[in-house]
């Protein structure tokens, strides 16, 4: 997976938490959490069908989104068990640095707050649903 390989150099060498290209165009961002899939997805359904994601952090809302909008392959330097499994079912292609059990919050107090709000559920466009209602 070189594309997604490149993606993640750039991601690093840029200070980026999320970059995703499809058909020549780049998304980039530096905020934290889901907040740019969120908006992108929300501009274009389609931004990401078919294309590459390279993220900092992926848990299972991030990877709801990411298969929601139609990723081919991702590369992450922290990847949630929750966020590979649904890679996994998709047949997204996954790369990773490290593998843990759950992503933690910001404050290392407890898990990821939107990871703990899609555990739950399996369909993509649901997740993409409920975390509507959290993230503005």
């Amino acid at each position: 997976m070189d594309g997604v390989d490149a993606l993640y150099a750039l991601l690093k060498n840029e200070g980026l938490t999320c970059v995703v290209s499809r058909d020549g165009a780049f998304y980039r961002s530096q905020e934290h959490g889901i907040r740019p899939l969120m908006h992108w997805l929300r501009a274009d359904p389609d931004f990401c069908r078919g294309g590459l994601a390279a993220d900092r952090v992926i848990g299972k809302a991030a990877a709801m989104l990411f298969v929601y909008g139609g990723i081919r392959a991702v590369r992450a330097g922290v990847i949630s068990e929750l966020a590979l499994a649904v890679f996994q079912k998709a047949g997204v292609e996954a790369e990773y640095e490290t593998l843990v059990p759950h992503i933690i919050n910001r404050d290392h107090t407890g898990y990821c707050p939107m990871e703990t709000l899609v555990a739950d559920l399996d369909d993509p466009a649901e997740a993409f649903a409920r975390l509507g209602e959290k993230v503005q």
